[in-house]
């Protein structure tokens, strides 16, 4: 990868981790339920999930050369309707008291296996590594080192997100039908824009 595709990586990068969707509104959405301190299992389980897509993603690639469009088809509309399934889920969440007779936290599984169906994180990791990297250089070194900047990245963005649940806990449970309704939207909007991928 040259300096300029670098500059060119990076915003798309930034924007595709930062922007809402699933992971970054299910880390949110935990620790403003119960707390950064009891999320923790569930952001494990997000930050290891996405680097097990990041790697699959590269061996599809390098095996591949490029994505297969039935099983990007397939995966979009699976992913899509957990996306959707996701968005009612919120929507329909009430904030949790955290006290110790609370619903138990989500769990490190949980986070890890809705990995294998957030569509969002396989298309970043297939564009990413097939469109930066693969044009340029196949080598091994190279791409793990590529794939463990990608999923520091997404770990960073998930945390920052579910800090953010966390700091604004006590605003947020307050406004809960306010908030679970804008991003029970946000994922719908996700969602269809997933569908419209060519």
């Amino acid at each position: 990868m040259n300096l300029s595709m670098l500059f060119e990586y990076l915003p798309y990068a930034l924007i595709t981790n930062f922007t809402p969707g699933p992971n970054n509104i299910l880390a949110l959405n935990s620790t403003k339920t119960y707390g950064f301190k009891r999320s923790w299992k569930v952001l494990l389980g997000i930050c290891l999930g996405f680097t097990c897509i990041m790697i699959i993603c590269g061996i599809v690639c390098i095996s591949l050369k490029k994505v297969s469009d039935t099983y990007q088809n397939i995966m979009k509309y699976i992913g899509t309707l957990y996306i959707l399934w996701l968005a009612w889920h919120i929507f329909r969440s009430k904030p949790n008291n955290i006290l110790e007779n609370s619903p138990k936290e989500l769990t490190f599984l949980y986070g890890f296996i809705a990995q294998f169906i957030n569509v969002k994180v396989m298309l970043y990791g297939m564009v990413s590594i097939s469109t930066f990297v693969l044009p340029y250089t196949q080598s091994a070194l190279f791409i793990f080192l590529f794939i463990l900047g990608m999923s520091v990245l997404g770990a960073i963005a998930a945390l920052i997100w579910a800090l953010a649940g966390s700091v604004f806990q006590t605003f947020l449970n307050k406004h809960y039908k306010i908030f679970n309704t804008i991003m029970a939207l946000i994922l719908i909007k996700s969602a269809f824009d997933i569908i419209l991928i060519k």
